[in-house]
């Protein structure tokens, strides 16, 4: 064997050694799972802020569907009558619906970024809440690794109802 062989082998070897001894030394004592979508669409503090949420919303969204609705109502409208206007009072009518068209667009297109954005802040406030809760518990209950996302996680090491009992119970709190 010529020396490159040799090393090769030895970088082999001390690989595999690597990767057999690895899971052993890293063996966690006790493991938790949390089911975070759980977490969030069941958490109280999550469902107050959905209601704050639709609260402030529900004012524009409103004035938005009467806007949508009246311009529908503008357009049967115009179709119904389109035959008996002059060419020129249908170019008309068309380019102001077209405009009213492009403005509504506009106006649901602002409406669904300002309520996208005030959803993900609310969701981050949650979820900085439910990480604090999972972290201050896993501490309290000497937990070593509380894993989010598995394939299969056995209620064995399910956390969740634990953190949301916890959720609930600082969420009665004044």
């Amino acid at each position: 064997m010529n020396h490159k062989t040799i090393s090769a082998l030895a970088v082999q070897l001390l690989c595999l050694t690597m990767f057999v001894a690895l899971p052993l030394q890293v063996q966690a004592e006790k493991l938790a799972y949390v089911d975070g979508r759980r977490l969030i669409d069941e958490a109280p503090q999550g469902q107050d802020e959905i209601k704050i949420l639709e609260q402030n919303f529900s004012e524009r969204n409103r004035e938005l569907k009467g806007k949508i609705e009246s311009f529908k109502a503008q357009e049967s409208e115009f179709q119904k009558n389109a035959a008996l206007l002059s060419e020129q009072e249908r170019q008309s009518k068309t380019d102001a619906l077209r405009g009213l068209q492009r403005t509504l667009q506009r106006e649901q297109d602002n409406y669904n970024e300002d309520y996208a954005r005030s959803r993900n802040q609310s969701l981050a406030r949650l979820e900085k809440l439910i990480f604090a809760v999972i972290i201050e518990l896993a501490e309290q209950e000497n937990i070593d690794l509380v894993v989010q996302q598995a394939v299969y996680a056995s209620r064995a090491i399910d956390f969740t109802d634990r953190v949301l009992e916890e959720l609930k119970k600082r969420h009665q709190q004044p």
